[in-house]
Order: C-alpha cells, then structure tokens, then sequence
C-alpha cells in the first residue's frame, strides 16, 4: 500500500518485491527517539507522508538523470523553512 501510493503517477518506476525467505529486517530494526526528545525536545519537521514524498521525488529526479544536487538542495531549504 504505502510502496503502490509512493510511486503512483510516478512514470517508469515500480516496485520488485525481492523477499528470498530470509529473516525480514522490519523485525529487528527499531527506530526509538525518546531519548531525543526527552532530552533536547526533538520533533520531526516532516510527518511521515511528507518524508516518503520527498524520497519519492529525488529518485525520480535520479531516474531521469536528473540534477539531485540542486533536488537535494531544495528539498534542503524546504526542509528548514
């Protein structure tokens, strides 16, 4: 679902599926940031969709051969606004 509403509308690109049976690293990889935000009172600046968004954009910008450099540094100042 999230990898079918990433890519829609984006031209050429898909999504392989290359599960080989292994142990699958969602189950081992946690991400935890109460350390942070207790401590320095840390919040994201982007909610998740935005995040996913924006990764879907520079790969689309590579894809094409595009200027990731100056995708980088918009999505930079964007970022910081």
């Amino acid at each position: 679902m999230l990898i079918h509403s990433a890519i829609s509308g984006g031209e050429g690109l898909s999504w392989i599926n290359k599960y080989d049976g292994g142990p699958h690293e969602a189950n081992f990889l946690k991400l935890d940031c109460s350390k942070l935000k207790t401590t320095f009172g840390w919040k994201p600046r982007w909610n998740f969709d935005t995040a996913i968004e924006k990764s879907v954009e520079w790969s689309k910008v590579y894809a094409a051969g595009g200027d990731v450099v100056a995708c980088m540094d918009k999505e930079i100042e964007e970022f910081f606004a």
